[in-house]
C-alpha cells in the first residue's frame, strides 16, 4: 500500500500537467527545442533574480553575524561568549524560521512577492534591533535592575536571554528566506538535485563575501551601527525590486513609493547618526557621569577613551 501510494505521487510529479503554484512553467517536449517567447524570457529573468536574492540573503546573514558579534562582545564581556551567543541565536532562529515557512509556503498565492516582503522585513527589523539594543543593554545591566542582585553566572545568563529576545525576530525572518527561494527555484522533480545545489552554492558564495566585507570593509569604514544600516539598505532594495516585479501594475507605484521612503529613511539615518554606536563594556553601565572622548572601530578591535566625572577626573582607555 505504501509503495503504491509513493509510486502514484511520483507519477503525478512527472506528469507534464503538474506545476507548482506560483510558478511559470515551460513545457518542452522530448527531442525538440524550447519555444523562445516572452514568457520564457521572463522565466529565465525570474530565476536569475531569485539567485541574486539568495546571494544577497547569504551576504546579509553573515554580515549581520559579524556585526552582532562585535556588538555582543562588549555586552557579554568576552569574544568567545559573543561568538557562541551569535552563532547559537542565528542557528536557532534560522531553524525555527525554516520550519515555519515550510508549513505555509505551498498555500501562498504569490510566494515570490512574499520573498520580497521578507527581505524588506529583514532590513527593517535589523535597524530596529540595533537601535534599541544599546538602551536595552544599559537597562538590563544597570545597578537598579539586575546588576546589583545577580551573581556573575546569572548575569551572563540574563545578558544572553536579553540578546536572544532582541535578535530573535531578525534571525527568524532570515531563516525563512532560503527555503522559500529554494522552493521557487526547484521547478521539476528530475532537476531537484541540480537546482538545490545551485541555490545552496549561490547562497554560500554570498555568505562568504558577506563575512569578508563586513569584517574588512564595513566595520573599519562605517562602524557597527552604520554597517547594519548599510546591509539593511541592501535587503530593502533587493526585496523591493522582487516585490514590485510580482505586483500588478496598478499597485506597483504604491510598493515603489514605500520602498523609496524606506531607503531614503535609511540613508538619512546613516547621515544623521554620525557618531559611532559606542557600546561600552558593562562596567560603565553601572554608573553614569562618563563622557566619551574618543571612539574608533577597526578590524582588530574597538578603542574608546572615556572620562569619568568624579571628584577627580579620571580617564579610561577601553580596548
Amino acid at each position: 500500500y505504501t509503495y503504491r501510494n509513493f509510486k502514484n505521487v511520483t507519477e503525478t510529479f512527472r506528469s507534464p500537467e503538474w506545476k507548482p503554484k506560483g510558478f511559470r512553467h515551460i513545457q518542452v517536449s522530448e527531442g525538440s527545442e524550447p519555444n523562445v517567447t516572452d514568457n520564457n524570457v521572463k522565466v529565465n529573468s525570474s530565476a536569475i533574480l531569485l539567485l541574486i536574492v539568495l546571494a544577497v540573503s547569504g551576504f546579509s546573514t553573515l554580515a549581520y553575524e559579524v556585526l552582532w558579534t562585535r556588538v555582543l562582545m562588549m555586552f557579554l564581556g568576552h569574544t568567545i561568549h559573543a561568538f557562541a551567543a551569535v552563532l547559537t541565536l542565528f542557528l536557532l532562529g534560522i531553524t525555527i524560521g525554516a520550519l515555519f515557512i515550510g508549513r505555509i509556503i505551498d498555500n501562498r498565492r504569490n510566494p515570490v512577492r512574499l520573498l520580497g516582503f521578507l527581505q524588506i522585513g529583514v532590513g527593517i527589523i535589523a535597524i530596529i534591533c540595533i537601535i534599541v539594543s544599546k538602551s536595552v543593554f544599559a537597562f538590563i545591566d544597570a545597578d537598579g535592575f539586575l546588576g546589583a542582585y545577580l551573581n556573575p553566572t546569572y548575569k551572563i545568563i540574563s545578558r544572553f536571554i536579553t540578546s536572544s529576545l532582541i535578535m530573535f525576530p531578525l534571525t527568524l525572518l532570515i531563516g525563512m528566506a532560503f527555503p522559500l527561494a529554494t522552493r521557487l527555484i526547484v521547478k521539476h522533480l528530475k532537476r531537484i538535485g541540480t537546482d538545490v545545489g545551485m541555490a545552496y552554492s549561490i547562497n554560500t558564495i554570498g555568505a562568504i563575501i558577506g563575512s569578508l566585507v563586513a569584517g574588512f570593509l564595513i566595520i573599519p569604514i562605517l562602524g557597527v551601527k552604520h554597517g547594519v544600516f548599510f546591509v539593511a539598505l541592501v535587503n530593502v532594495i533587493i526585496g523591493g525590486v522582487l516585490a514590485m516585479r510580482e505586483t500588478p501594475h496598478k499597485n506597483r507605484f504604491m510598493i515603489g513609493a514605500v520602498v523609496f521612503a524606506l531607503c531614503s529613511s535609511i540613508l538619512f539615518g546613516i547621515g544623521l547618526l554620525d557618531k559611532p554606536m559606542q557600546i561600552l563594556p558593562r562596567f560603565f553601565y553601572n554608573s553614569g557621569g562618563f563622557k566619551v572622548l574618543y571612539h574608533e572601530e577597526d578590524i582588530t578591535g574597538t578603542v574608546t577613551v572615556v572620562e569619568k566625572s568624579q571628584s577627580v577626573a579620571t580617564t579610561y582607555l577601553v580596548i
